[in-house]
């Protein structure tokens, strides 16, 4: 195990108690060495009955080892006989009967001489066998005491085949055995909650049954309200009454103290979460988890066992792809209010994402609120209503937006992706399975493929890869997933040195990502994506001479032709005065002196593309040519083109090229060729010649004609024919 590390050295806590008062975080302790300093000086000449009451998971049984602990530290002679008797550890009320009998004598074996052992089984098998009688005659539960007493009485010591004994003779003498002893006897019963309600009466009936025996303490704890629950009615009383006859001195447990509670959380927290604990920027939201959620389901040290093994179980492995807040709110919501857990897992697009963004919602806010509502109905315990509304307003901005608080716009989608934020809808799922997504890229292989930002060869390499690999949903691929990513890195996480090589890389797998078949569910293309990224990145340059000696050296490298005309015309475009909306200055990228430079570098691409006919393979290529135009001009533009479809498949090549995708979404029937009949006249000489050739090619239908293709040129068709039609 790895010493240094906290969350190796975590591990599940078992609902054991403690056992050495040296461990004790939540004051019982203190509590255990006063009753145990009491318990030697009790009056017992007619026995006595102590109890402990506490709750489920309170410390009963840790507060019982402490007392037995400090009163085994005392001197021998102080110290009683200790028989420890857990009735929870055996089946149905004859086990538990015999069990204890058994325990008695065991005990009286190891601790009393031989003789004086021997004489109290005989005195006790004297006392019991007329109870056996009574026991064939009455069918209650006294009477099985009696044949359970008997049983165990024999095995106290020989049988001495009498069978007409008188019985206060029998108690005499053993009264007369036990007050003999200098040492007294501790009958420490645990546990006694856990039964049945049926167990839990024979239990209290064998302690009536034998609470009186001289010298002989015993000392229950349970909790008050599930035994007095299950001892109503018996002998016609209510059961606090009845509990009160046989009780001579009841305790209750106190309270866990709730700073010793937190203390005790904490303790398990660093050591699980060590250095992922809220940092001080955290502190605020922090402080409002815990205090008004989590701190508020932390009633016993119970609670804090099963907290932290949900914790233990499942930090190790998302430590690295969720934010700690957020966990350590959502874990407390699974595990105290499963039903709200449910939910809330059940309705990702009510929880996550912003409050604002109308192209996003489903309903607005005030129908929201009332969905809310009607969830926080469905928790069963009042107490819990409140910090589980407190805990979802704080993981969730949409759910507190529709009770006042403050409303999000979509742009905080990106933040909360970056602190991997439970509300980011590409960051939820991970929370609620427990293992990253297929298809997403975990926030660890993010760090595993930026750490390739010096070589800009590996990372190109990489990001093929992932081209390769389809993303969530199989509706895109996971290098589209990383250009989103990306940018969540782009501030301060990536060295300024790495600039260089990252764009270097995008730009060298541009075109390669242009041509994926991508699902058409998000807007913005790939090269408007590495556009994005440019433009962060290089905001960090600070001088535009730094950012043009970049861009120049990493756009002449760059094996895309498309992704380089497409960076350049954003360049340019930044300068235009004439624009919709006008860049101011101290925004645009470089200089414009800087513009001519990178036009030439784009334009050479072309021409070298154009010279060895690997321009044919470059996507969108309308946009490339157009760019081509309006440096050398129409006539060269469409010599080239003329060129390129003088045959068959160079002509299905072109249009297919030139032809865009469109996605039917409602229903969804995947991409569609889309063809634009004025942008194909732009390039061609002959548009009618064009169309008699793409019907003769449709007739012939030649094998090498893909079903794209022939969908391209039947939507040309279908184009040039809406278009005469519409001629006057």
């Amino acid at each position: 195990m790895d010493e240094e590390n906290p969350v190796a050295k975590a591990s599940l806590l078992t609902d054991a108690p403690l056992k050495r008062p040296q461990d004790d975080l939540l004051g019982r302790a203190e509590f255990a060495r006063t009753l145990a300093q009491a318990i030697p000086r009790m009056p017992a000449d007619n026995g006595f009955v102590l109890a402990v009451y506490g709750d489920w998971g309170s410390g009963k049984t840790t507060t019982l080892n402490f007392v037995q602990h400090y009163l085994e530290e005392q001197d021998a002679e102080k110290c009683p006989i200790i028989v420890r008797f857990n009735p929870w550890w055996f089946s149905g009320s004859e086990q538990i009967l015999r069990a204890f009998f058994q325990h008695l004598g065991l005990t009286f074996r190891h601790n009393l001489s031989k003789k004086i052992a021997k004489d109290v089984g005989a005195a006790l098998q004297r006392y019991l066998v007329p109870l056996e009688r009574l026991a064939g005659m009455i069918p209650s539960p006294e009477g099985l005491i009696a044949r359970l007493c008997l049983s165990a009485a024999i095995l106290f010591g020989r049988a001495l085949g009498q069978t007409e004994i008188d019985i206060q003779s029998a108690r005499d003498s053993i009264d007369r055995l036990l007050r003999k002893q200098t040492r007294k006897v501790l009958v420490i019963m645990d546990d006694i909650d856990r039964l049945t309600a049926a167990e839990i009466r024979q239990t209290f009936q064998l302690v009536k049954a034998v609470a009186d025996f001289p010298n002989t303490i015993y000392l229950l704890a349970f909790d008050h309200e599930v035994v007095r629950e299950a001892l109503k009615g018996v002998q016609e009383a209510p059961g606090q009454e009845y509990i009160e006859k046989i009780v001579q001195a009841p305790f209750n447990l106190p309270p866990a103290d709730e700073y010793a509670l937190q203390r005790l959380l904490f303790h398990h927290l660093r050591t699980i979460l060590g250095e992922s604990l809220p940092e001080d920027s955290d502190q605020d939201r922090w402080n409002e988890v815990f205090h008004k959620g989590i701190r508020t389901f932390i009633r016993t040290p119970r609670d804090v066992k099963r907290y932290v093994n949900i914790l233990c179980l499942f930090w190790p492995v998302l430590q690295s792809e969720v934010n700690v807040i957020d966990f350590l709110g959502i874990e407390a919501l699974r595990l105290f209010v499963p039903s709200i857990y449910t939910i809330v897992r059940n309705n990702k697009r009510l929880f996550t994402g912003a409050s604002v963004d109308s192209l996003r919602e489903d309903t607005n806010e005030e129908e929201r609120k009332g969905l809310y509502e009607k969830f926080l109905q469905q928790i069963d315990k009042e107490e819990a209503k409140q910090p589980a509304e407190d805990l979802l307003r704080q993981l969730f901005p949409k759910f507190a937006a529709a009770f006042g608080g403050l409303g999000y716009a979509s742009g905080w989608e990106t933040t909360w992706r970056k602190e991997k934020r439970i509300c980011s809808p590409d960051i939820f799922d991970t929370y609620f399975m427990f293992s990253v997504p297929e298809g997403v890229i975990s926030a660890a292989e993010m760090q595993a493929i930026l750490s390739l930002g010096s070589d800009g060869k590996a990372l190109a390499d990489e990001l093929r890869r992932l081209a390769d690999e389809r993303g969530p949903g199989g509706y895109t691929s996971r290098a589209r997933v990383f250009l989103g990513r990306i940018q969540d890195y782009t501030g301060e996480e990536i060295p300024l040195e790495h600039i260089q090589p990252i764009l270097q890389a995008l730009y060298d797998v541009g075109d390669e990502l242009e041509q994926l078949n991508d699902s058409g569910f998000e807007p913005w293309t790939n090269d408007t994506y590495i556009m994005w990224i440019t433009a962060q990145l290089l905001r960090r340059v600070e001088t535009r001479e730094g950012r043009f000696d970049i861009l120049k050296s990493a756009l002449s490298g760059a094996q895309s032709t498309y992704c380089v005309v497409s960076q350049v015309r954003w360049l340019e475009n930044q300068h235009d005065e004439e624009a919709e909306r006008v860049v101011p200055e101290d925004e645009r990228t470089v200089a414009q002196e800087h513009l001519p430079d990178l036009r030439e570098i784009a334009l050479q691409k072309v021409r070298t593309g154009a010279q060895e006919s690997s321009l044919r393979s470059v996507p969108r290529i309308g946009a490339v040519l157009l760019f081509w135009k309006q440096a050398d001009g129409e006539q060269v533009v469409r010599e080239y083109v003329a060129d390129w479809i003088s045959t068959d498949r160079g002509l299905v090549g072109f249009l297919e090229n030139l032809a865009g995708v469109r996605y039917g979404l409602v229903p969804y029937t995947g991409p569609q060729p889309l063809i634009n009949v004025d942008f194909v006249a732009g390039f061609v000489d002959d548009l009618d010649k064009v169309k008699g050739r793409v019907e003769d090619i449709l007739e012939s239908a030649p094998e090498w004609l893909s079903d794209n293709q022939a969908s391209v040129l039947e939507n040309l068709l279908k184009h040039l024919q809406l278009n005469n039609s519409s001629s006057p």
